[in-house]
């Protein structure tokens, strides 16, 4: 079972190695710096994020994209995707998890972000069925850069019958930007398979509703439930 670790706790689990998230280096670095100034890291991932949208507003948005590619395109335009380690406030990336609204009301998240606002795009749309997927690296890989790959996440897009997915990420020089895959896999596994050539070696699906997927608060929190982790 996946677990939301905080303050202390997610100083020591850090140090054991013990979280599933990337960027961990700077998860550990604001953890200190919030346990140092007697602040809760908790609480400061918990603040309330001013939307920028009204429902009718990103209603409208969700309805305009028709395809998985318009909602690729949509999210890759209006999302600044941060590397691992990035910050929203003073909340280090992954310990939030941001709704549609809000991402798109500060502008920025990581690859969680992306493959939630995805998802949400297609969310009223009967014609996909799309899944929000958090996978872990195979023990000792190495990113071109040679540091360790830890986790990432991806939604996956069903189209008529077959599965294709994507991925968000920074738009570095190093190959690891925002792509979308077509949907030519026979199922969802062979798909998270194929996902960065094989570096992963477990997944779990994390279930949201629609109303979560676009207007939800504090979905870290399903890091607090009993997530079935599967090997590929």
């Amino acid at each position: 079972m996946a677990k939301l670790i905080t303050g202390k706790g997610l100083k020591k689990a850090i140090i054991r190695g013990l979280i599933y998230t990337g960027g961990a280096a700077a998860v550990y670095a604001a953890a200190e710096y919030s346990i140092n100034q007697g602040k809760d890291l908790e609480s400061i991932c918990s603040v309330e994020i001013a939307p920028k949208h009204s429902r009718q507003e990103l209603e409208g948005m969700v309805k305009a994209a028709n395809t998985p590619q318009e909602a690729f395109i949509r999210v890759s335009m209006d999302i600044k995707f941060m590397g691992d380690g990035g910050m929203v406030g003073e909340c280090p990336q992954p310990s939030r998890w941001l709704s549609l609204q809000e991402s798109y009301s500060l502008g920025e998240g990581d690859c969680m972000e992306g493959a939630i606002a995805f998802a949400a795009m297609l969310s009223d749309n009967p014609e996909y069925e799309t899944r929000v997927v958090w996978i872990k690296a195979k023990p000792g890989l190495k990113d071109s850069e040679g540091n360790p790959m830890s986790a990432h996440a991806i939604a996956l897009y069903k189209e008529n019958g077959k599965w294709g997915y994507t991925s968000f990420n920074v738009n570095t020089q190093n190959g690891y930007g925002s792509s979308i895959m077509d949907a030519v896999h026979e199922d969802a596994e062979d798909a998270i398979r194929h996902c960065n050539s094989g570096a992963y070696g477990e997944y779990t699906i994390v279930e949201f509703t629609p109303e979560e997927l676009k207007f939800g608060r504090l979905l870290q929190k399903k890091m607090n439930e009993k997530l079935e982790w599967r090997q590929l």
